[in-house]
């Protein structure tokens, strides 16, 4: 619960957040047993256990300065055309 108050938070710029309960699934229970909350953002296993909100801040800011310098990359591309 603590995990899902933590990011929605952040949901103005999160996917949508989806929950998966791995007592039902053998792999994912051997995969992360007692590590739960998981948080996965892009595919990577960002937080275990708990998440802490100013890393969370971290992650949402670093990606958003990726895609700013993304497209004022296209931007610059465009503009040499």
């Amino acid at each position: 619960d603590d995990a899902l108050s933590v990011l929605n938070e952040f949901q103005g710029v999160l996917p949508p957040v989806s929950t998966i309960d791995i007592s039902d699934n053998p792999q994912l229970t051997r995969q992360f047993g007692e590590s739960i909350p998981v948080v996965m953002l892009d595919n990577r296993v960002r937080f275990r256990g708990a998440v802490d909100p100013l890393l969370m801040q971290r992650i949402v800011d670093a990606a958003q300065l990726r895609q700013r310098y993304a497209g004022d990359k296209n931007d610059e591309h465009h503009d040499a055309s």
